[in-house]
């Protein structure tokens, strides 16, 4: 199965275990259908795995943005998909999260 590409410089390591052991969730097809991005520089450890947070569009909607959660090859959302309005508004809930 083929997998999106990493950026250099975002966590590598750590995206490099998560992308190719989600399944489908990353794939290209996946990614397209979804209209989905990730925010690279969300990601961050937890002790029960990794956060982060991605954005999709709908066909005729804005984009916005849903905080996930990755652990044992499951990527799982946190809260209600496309609950911000805005990466700052992800990310805050991100930070708030892996307080806890």
């Amino acid at each position: 199965m083929a997998t999106i590409k990493i950026p250099n410089g975002y966590s590598a390591m750590a995206w490099g275990d998560i992308v190719p052991n989600s399944g489908y969730f990353f794939a290209p097809d996946t990614m397209r259908f979804f209209r989905s991005r990730i925010a690279w520089g969300t990601l961050t450890a937890t002790s029960g795995g990794y956060l982060f947070v991605t954005s999709e569009q709908s066909p005729h909607g804005a984009r916005a943005y849903t905080l996930r959660k990755w652990a044992n090859g499951q990527v799982d959302t946190l809260g209600e998909f496309q609950a911000y309005e805005t990466l700052g508004k992800a990310k805050t809930a991100l930070k708030r999260e892996a307080s806890k």
